[in-house]
């Protein structure tokens, strides 16, 4: 497997996918933090909601797990790179004409995120029921992808 990024919950991983054979993203959480219920409990939650999003211009879970003490998910692979990628490609810096119709579909994407229904949010009783909407909240050019 071949270390794709790494942050401060977990680091993701290209995998292939043993039925498949279609690579994936494999995200594993850190020891670190697998040793915070307050931690796992969170993770288990926005894996599912996320898993329940299905637009163009989110990069979909495909799904996710407990193995040998090990969280994980895995996301579709974006061959393209990141933002990031291309910027350094580009000198640093993106052209207009190439910006443009990334930031338009990032747009879309937060849009339906932030309308989706969500099937298990966290409501103000201190259950748990049906929502609307995720946030990213850590929205950078080197957690879009291409």
């Amino acid at each position: 497997m071949q270390l794709l990024g790494k942050g401060g919950f977990g680091e993701v991983y290209l995998a292939q996918h043993n039925q498949t054979k279609n690579f994936v993203a494999l995200k594993v959480m850190l020891p670190a933090v697998a040793a915070n219920d307050w931690a796992i409990q969170m993770f288990l939650r926005e894996t599912e909601n996320t898993k329940a999003l299905r637009h163009p211009h989110v990069v979909k879970l495909l799904d996710y797990g407990y193995s040998e003490s090990i969280f994980f998910f895995t996301m579709e692979y974006c061959e393209g790179g990141t933002v990031e990628d291309l910027m350094r490609r580009q000198g640093g810096r993106l052209l207009v004409d190439i910006a443009i119709p990334i930031i338009f579909q990032v747009l879309n994407g937060l849009e339906y995120a932030h309308n989706a229904e969500i099937p298990n949010v966290k409501l103000g009783n201190g259950g748990f029921g049906k929502g609307r909407g995720l946030v990213h909240r850590d929205l950078k050019p080197s957690n879009i992808f291409l």
